[in-house]
């Protein structure tokens, strides 16, 4: 017998302790069916208010935050790429530290660019109104979690599949690093695909 689930993990951004960030909650919901499973994914795979790199290098993406203007890649790029994988990556810091560098070099050579398109960003930013990522609705409209703040959320979702067999239950799940957000912001989603059996 096979079962769909989806699992919210949110994260305390303040309580970074070197090892990932604390989780603060988890919220489980079992999805009818395979229809619903694939909608949910389709909505993780969403790209809706996240910024990639090229935009974010050429164009200051939150007019309120220094650091979209100032280092971008540096803030956005290597370092928020360095914590997110913190706990499974820690033995290529090397590499990192050699992203961080680019990435610094990088957002020095595009900071004039950044400064003429800033003042346009921020007409953009007053006129236009920005529509919240897509998953927001739906887990509200689900009654699964309602992410009321104006800010952004840093959350975990899991989607994951069971095959209850007679003596195991085997799991397959996606895990999605995703920030939602009612406004535009930059980042670099993740994704990664595991899976295990257990009695």
């Amino acid at each position: 017998m096979v079962s769909w689930h989806l699992r919210i993990s949110t994260y305390d951004s303040d309580l970074f302790v070197g090892d990932g960030f604390d989780e603060v909650m988890h919220i489980s919901d079992q999805l009818p069916n395979e229809q619903e499973f694939h909608k949910v994914q389709e909505l993780c795979e969403s790209n809706h208010n996240m910024a990639g790199v090229w935009k974010w290098s050429f164009i200051p993406i939150r007019t309120n935050n220094l650091s979209d203007l100032l280092f971008p890649t540096l803030i956005n790029g290597a370092i928020a790429s360095e914590i997110t994988q913190s706990g499974l990556e820690k033995r290529w810091k090397g590499l990192f530290a050699l992203a961080a560098l680019v990435a610094l070099v990088w957002d020095i050579a595009t900071l004039p660019i950044r400064a003429v398109t800033y003042f346009l960003r921020l007409c953009c930013n007053y006129f236009i109104q920005d529509t919240p990522h897509p998953l927001i609705a739906y887990l509200k409209e689900k009654q699964i979690i309602d992410f009321a703040s104006e800010g952004s959320e840093r959350v975990n979702v899991d989607l994951y599949t069971e095959v209850a067999e007679d003596t195991h239950i085997t799991r397959k799940v996606m895990r999605y690093g995703l920030t939602l957000s009612k406004v535009e912001i930059p980042f670099l989603k993740f994704r990664s695909e595991f899976s295990g059996t257990f009695s």
